[in-house]
């Protein structure tokens, strides 16, 4: 996942969860958030995003399946596009 759509979701969630964070909180200079905990807290949220991988079933394990390889490949897209790694 890149790094802007990874920072739209961890904003996100800090507008979701943390009580009374304001758009001033979440100002930046350039990479560097204002309020200096959200800078530990996205830290945190990349290398949670980074470990998380997911092994998927070699494509010729599909091989019996009706719709084998292009399930696999949309399964993977599907993984990827939601910011997790595969196998």
């Amino acid at each position: 996942m890149d790094e802007t759509k990874l920072r739209a979701e961890f904003e996100s969630w800090v507008y979701r969860t943390v009580v009374d964070v304001t758009p001033t909180d979440l100002e930046r200079d350039g990479e560097i958030y204002e309020w200096d905990k959200l800078n530990m807290a996205f830290a945190a949220w990349k290398a949670s995003r980074e470990a998380l991988v997911i092994e998927l079933p070699p494509r010729e394990d599909m091989k019996y399946h009706i719709s084998g390889t292009p399930a696999w490949d949309k399964c993977r897209t599907a993984i990827h596009a939601a910011g997790i790694r595969t196998r």
